[in-house]
């Protein structure tokens, strides 16, 4: 029994020690495998770099092995290797599973930031590296990959470097000086006057006119040129050139000295030099210690001349005028006036101021006389003139006609002696046609047309274009109508109202009615031998384009007609509608015309008369020539007149305007 239980317990202890045997030997195996699939699956790394060899690891990047030397023992998927070399690029790889030999890994150098600073100052520097341009900064800054390079510096100032440089590969940034030869630069340096002493930066370097050598140390260096007397001046040169030239002007120290000036605006020059004159107080830079010269002139005074003046001797400058004679004389006596100042009369001998004048002699009943002239020293101006009277003067500068500004044509006329009215044997005659023999001292100028309804609203304010004669208007309407067209074109009335009661100013020549008188010598008179009866001719019968009187067509509105006249105007018409007779329109028919006569009976006497107006006291004024209602030989004729109260209108009554020409 015992031996059984013993057998049992020895049993149990033998299984027991087979599976702890077992289990050794199970991992034995676990632990032998992996090492001997890492022996057999050995693979090698061999690195090639492009420069120099630096520092660095190779690792495994994922799975599970080891490493001795340059071989690896892959156990669990250990094939990724990393490699990291100082100043190179990581390389991370997959080493196939098939390779027999060594598995080769090329590195790659990384890039470096170099940077270049030179020991001095460069103007316009260029640097370069194997033949390229990489910069033109003072310094510069560049990224390379390491290896061996021809550096080249060129500048202005400095003579040209060349250097081989080697670079190695790490992680630091490079810095290398670069030392440079400043050039030498020649200085030729003179000045006017010559003899002053040039300094750079407060050491003397010579006097100019020198000759020198300097070193370009700077960017710009200053020269000092200074010269007792002088003001001193600096002068810049860049040492981007081996050669400077220069001529220095040195201007004189001046002193400001203060100088009045009487007249003003005259020319004031110092040491060569115009200097503002405009206002009397003026302020000169002049020469300190050394001689000035000024000078100061005007028209009409002796010049102020000093050549050697001291700044300090100069007093305010005050010129004398030059005075000349002038002898004025005139037929007849007239008042001088000299720049519109009276000198007095003629004959007259004063003394003015040599310059440009103008003279006017001005006498009563003469036109002015103006001239301009120039009073020169020693030559005395000497005149001597016979005025012409205002009325040669006028007539002599009038035009023949002109156009006024409502655009009516005025027409001078010279008058001769004729006479007005009819004889008593004229066929037509009436007794109010006295005769009067007339004459003209005055020139005149009388409208070629009767004024228009347009041309009359622009007065009284209506708006037509009508260009029918106006009518239905008084005297008193007409003569206002006159001063206000003078007003506006800038004449005297010619007549002064005071309510209804009108005066005339004969001595105007401002716009008017023109005068009995005027009226018969253009319709009669004018430009003919001897005056005629009608406004055509002497002859009793109605040629074609006599005017706008009572034709066959006026039947009807006209209490009698001409029944072997055609018109062709049945009642009032537009101006101009016939031909003109001696330059003047519608004397006869159209429109009666109010004259500026006053209307009166009263028997004349046997002198001429001249520039003959009738101002008889009267309500009544006088209406000339026919109209587009007249059929009869006395109303056709030029002599015709009948009267009109000045303070009515009538629809075949309108008016002409006239104005004296002196």
């Amino acid at each position: 029994m015992k031996d059984y239980k013993e057998k049992i317990q020895t049993a149990k202890k033998n299984r027991k020690k087979r599976f702890v045997n077992l289990l050794l030997v199970t991992v034995a195996l676990i632990l032998i495998t992996p090492l001997v699939i890492a022996v057999f699956n050995t693979y090698e790394i061999e690195i090639k770099f492009e420069g120099n060899e630096t520092s660095g690891r190779i690792e495994l990047a994922s799975g599970i092995g080891f490493k001795i030397g340059s071989n690896f023992f892959p156990m669990f998927d250990a094939r990724t290797v990393r490699v990291k070399y100082l100043g190179y690029e990581e390389v991370v790889t997959e080493v196939p599973s098939n390779i027999s030999n060594a598995h080769i890994i090329e590195l790659r150098l990384l890039s470096k930031e170099v940077s270049f600073t030179p020991d001095s100052f460069i103007d316009s520097p260029v640097w370069m590296i194997d033949g390229n341009i990489v910069s033109y900064q003072s310094n510069a800054s560049v990224r390379l990959i390491p290896g061996t390079y021809e550096l080249l510096l060129a500048g202005k100032n400095i003579e040209e470097v060349k250097k081989t440089i080697q670079l190695f590969p790490n992680e630091a940034a490079d810095e290398i000086q670069i030392s440079t030869n400043v050039k030498d630069i020649n200085v030729v340096l003179t000045s006017t006057p010559p003899g002053a002493n040039v300094l750079l930066d407060g050491n003397l370097l010579g006097i100019t006119p020198l000759n020198t050598t300097l070193k370009a140390n700077y960017d710009k260096q200053q020269l000092l040129i200074s010269k007792d007397g002088y003001v001193s001046n600096v002068v810049e040169f860049s040492s981007a050139s081996s050669e400077f030239y220069r001529n220095v002007l040195l201007e004189f120290e001046t002193s400001t000295v203060s100088v009045r000036l009487n007249p003003t605006e005259g020319v004031l020059v110092v040491n060569g030099e115009i200097v503002d004159s405009t206002n009397d107080l003026v302020n000169l830079s002049l020469y300190k210690n050394l001689e000035n010269s000024v000078s100061y002139e005007k028209y009409g005074y002796y010049t102020f001349e000093e050549e050697s003046l001291v700044a300090d001797n100069l007093v305010d400058i005050q010129l004398q005028e030059i005075y000349t004679d002038i002898i004025v004389d005139s037929t007849p006596r007239a008042s001088v006036y000299v720049n519109n100042t009276l000198l007095g009369q003629t004959p007259l001998q004063t003394q003015l101021q040599i310059g440009q004048y103008q003279i006017e002699l001005v006498a009563d009943g003469h036109a002015p006389f103006r001239n301009d002239f120039e009073l020169l020293q020693g030559y005395p101006f000497v005149l001597e003139e016979r005025l012409e009277t205002i009325f040669r003067y006028l007539d002599r500068t009038s035009l023949a006609s002109y156009e006024n500004t409502l655009g009516m044509k005025l027409i001078k006329v010279t008058g001769a002696d004729f006479y007005i009215g009819a004889p008593r044997n004229e066929r037509g005659q009436r007794a109010n046609e006295i005769i009067r023999q007339i004459g003209f001292s005055r020139k005149f100028y009388i409208s070629e047309a009767e004024i228009t309804k347009s041309q009359y609203s622009k007065y009284s304010g209506g708006a037509t274009a009508s260009e029918e004669p106006v009518n239905n208007i008084s005297w008193l309407d007409a003569v206002k109508f006159c001063n206000w067209l003078s007003k506006s074109e800038g004449y005297a009335p010619f007549y002064i109202l005071s309510g209804k009661n009108v005066e005339q100013n004969l001595q105007s020549t401002g716009y008017r009615l023109p005068t009995e008188a005027e009226w018969e010598f253009i319709a009669k008179k004018i430009n003919r031998r001897s005056q005629t009866t009608f406004v055509w001719g002497n002859e009793y019968e109605v040629f074609d384009e006599a005017g706008n009187i009572a034709d066959a067509t006026a039947d009807g509105v006209a209490a009698t007609i001409i029944g072997s006249y055609n018109d062709n105007t049945k009642e009032l018409g537009n101006i101009k509608s016939y031909s003109a007779i001696n330059s003047f329109y519608d004397l006869s028919g159209n429109i009666s015309e109010l004259v500026t006569d006053h209307y009166s009976l009263k028997s004349p006497s046997e002198e001429k008369y001249i520039d003959y107006v009738n101002q008889d006291p009267g309500i009544q004024r006088v209406i000339k020539g026919s109209n587009y209602l007249s059929s009869s030989w006395t109303e056709l004729r030029a002599s015709f007149r009948e009267p009109i109260n000045y303070d009515i209108g009538r629809p075949d009554v309108g008016f002409r305007i006239a104005r004296y020409v002196h």
